[in-house]
């Protein structure tokens, strides 16, 4: 059974189950009818464990049916920044006598087993009844709730032409080419290995300086030295065995360079590689897979929105799916996220959800779309590249910081502490329990200076100007790599390098799709494949055209009602030195009416939240809002 490539094996179902299933329903799948069947018991076999190493995993492939999505009313959602995108949210309950009827059924499964002998095999199961494929499964009724977002490829490719979304997006996809081409396809290990090696080369031959774009990096990186130093460099990546008296490397330097050293590897990446800098339009499947990363991104504000609305409940008890939809008469193009509880009958859960919403919509998708906003780490990255860009001017500052670091007592210490944070409020950073935690690990961390802070400075910005520049973003790992060798030189030794490299990585911490992907993220049981999400890619949808108004201008509050008047919102920007006036602007703002056609409107604060450096308050007249 072991052997290179796919088999394909059809597995009766009296084999797994006997004579105990029942047929449950019939439902479409793919273009065709299938018979889902419910089985009562399992016959086991036990594995031969003298042969089958522990390492062999399985993966089911679910498909999810909705039988009658139409027993519900949908509800119209209010104006807001989501209202040209999102289109209706419906609820189905027991309470209302509209549950939703679902069937989850598995067409089989992919497994990948590893032998003791070093041999593997890679099979996909698919259940058979006889000649006849057949899905296990069953059919619940249970309380759920849809959001139906009228999004098309053109809607998702408008985002995608957006220089941050891309930067963003490029290397993520880069690597699902690498991880889903046949040569890593069932060894991801060595493939996230392979990917590594290989941006942390490109990040080493742009940040020389010799190049001025992705393009012309790759192609120096397909000479033949090119090749031969992309071998090499896992010498230098990872730890050297300097224990080792026979100075050999380690079993998987070793086998990473063998697989580096391979052209059809190399080919592979570089192919992989044009993902990276080609216009959008030539590269292949990258439209569709961007749909399926925004659709899970949705998926994943939606699931973090019932943990924020409702903190006491437990994740796994709903599950979240997302479908796309597609009308083949209208060629309508929708896509639609499922929230639907575990258990059939009704828990409770999504009817407490439904009263939130019914309570107050607007607040409830305010929640929705902040969700999909800059997390705080994003902000916290931003802000501790500020205080160092204030400790290269701001002499009162750096005294500060220095007298933290020079305390010699508690007493000291309190006092300095009560010093800096005072400067730092001043100064307009806000010294939320994340952002204190960030800077005394990294900026205040034990052995810091002047010295560190230059340096971290220098990395910092070597890391974003490359970034800009290139258009890719880079990882902590692959930067902290290039930026060790950018110093000392390429023909240095590999174990000084990984020695700097490990200083740079203690200096510096994640930034980019790192964060981002780890603060928006969900599970589902149901689904077999990795989850990719990009908050920028949605986060974008409910970005609207809407007026904003500074407060350096003279006549900022008339500007501020003559935009109320005409658009019933506008966005006033504070910048980070005005910070201390938001006290006063907010009172000026709700004491001064808006004469509208005669009539005295008091506007109200809808929103404030931070974008980097500027602070924003959404002014919103509620009688305009409805």
């Amino acid at each position: 059974m072991a052997g290179e490539g796919r088999q394909y094996v059809d597995f009766q179902i009296s084999d797994a189950f006997g004579d105990s299933w029942q047929k449950e329903c019939e439902v479409e799948y793919q273009g065709k009818t299938i018979k889902v069947v419910k089985p009562s018991k399992v016959m086991t076999t036990r594995a031969d464990i003298r042969r089958i190493n522990d390492k062999s995993n399985a993966q089911l492939q679910w498909v999810l049916h909705v039988i009658n999505p139409a027993v519900a009313t949908p509800d119209e959602v209010p104006k807001g920044p989501w209202k040209q995108t999102l289109h209706d949210i419906t609820f189905y309950n027991h309470q209302h006598m509209t549950p939703l009827e679902l069937v989850r059924f598995s067409t089989g499964s992919q497994a990948s087993l590893r032998f003791r002998n070093k041999e593997r095999a890679h099979v996909d199961f698919t259940w058979m009844n006889g000649e006849e494929q057949v899905g296990v499964g069953s059919r619940q009724w249970v309380d759920a709730m849809r959001l139906r977002f009228n999004l098309s490829c053109d809607d998702v490719m408008g985002l995608l032409h957006q220089a941050e979304i891309q930067r963003g997006m490029r290397p993520v996809y880069f690597q699902h080419l690498v991880r889903q081409s046949s040569e890593f396809e069932f060894d991801s290990f060595n493939a996230d290995w392979a990917i590594e090696c290989f941006m942390a080369q490109l990040a080493e031959t742009l940040a020389s300086g010799a190049h001025t774009s992705v393009e012309s990096a790759l192609r120096e990186m397909a000479s033949e030295k090119g090749m031969k130093r992309l071998a090499d460099i896992p010498a230098s990546l990872f730890q050297p065995d300097t224990e080792n008296e026979a100075g050999t490397d380690q079993a998987l330097q070793i086998g990473l360079h063998k697989l580096l050293e391979r052209p059809d590897i190399q080919q592979l990446l570089l192919n992989c590689a044009q993902a990276l800098w080609k216009p959008l339009a030539e590269i292949g499947g990258f439209v569709e897979w961007a749909r399926q990363v925004l659709a899970d991104t949705l998926a994943a504000g939606v699931q973090q929105t019932l943990s924020t609305l409702l903190p006491d409940v437990d994740e796994r008890a709903v599950v979240t799916d997302s479908c796309w939809m597609s009308d083949l008469r209208t060629g309508a193009e929708w896509l639609e996220i499922w929230l639907c509880e575990m258990e059939s009958g009704g828990s409770g859960i999504l009817i407490r959800l439904q009263k939130k919403w019914a309570e107050d919509p607007v607040s409830f998708l305010n929640v929705l779309v902040r969700n999909l906003s800059a997390s705080d780490y994003e902000q916290i990255d931003y802000d501790l590249r500020t205080v160092l860009q204030m400790l290269q001017t701001d002499y009162a500052l750096r005294m500060a910081i220095s007298a933290v670091r020079e305390a010699s007592n508690m007493d000291a210490r309190r006092e300095a502490n009560k010093n800096l944070h005072l400067l730092l409020s001043q100064r307009g950073l806000r010294l939320s329990h994340s952002f204190t935690t960030v800077l005394y690990s990294r900026i205040l961390r034990a052995g810091s200076g002047d010295d560190t802070d230059a340096q971290l400075y220098q990395l910092l910005s070597d890391w974003s100007s490359l970034e800009i520049s290139t258009g890719i973003e880079f990882s902590m790992n692959t930067m902290a790599h290039a930026l060790a060798v950018n110093a000392l030189g390429v023909k240095t030794d590999a174990s000084l390098v990984f020695n700097a490299q490990c200083r740079n990585q203690n200096l510096l911490w994640p930034r980019g799709y790192t964060v981002r992907q780890a603060e928006l993220g969900f599970y589902n049981m149901f689904c077999s494949r990795k989850v990719t999400t990009e908050r920028l890619l949605a986060g974008a949808l409910f970005s609207e055209q809407i007026e904003k108004i500074s407060l350096d201008e003279a006549d900022w509050l008339g500007q501020l009602h003559m935009a109320l008047c005409k658009a019933g919102r506008a966005e006033l920007q504070l910048t980070r030195a005005q910070r201390n006036q938001l006290h006063q602007v907010i009172n000026t703002v709700q004491i001064e009416p808006v004469d509208h056609l005669g009539l005295l409107l008091y506007p109200r604060l809808g929103e404030v939240r931070r974008e980097q450096d500027v602070l924003i308050l959404r002014i919103e007249l509620a009688e305009a809002m409805q």
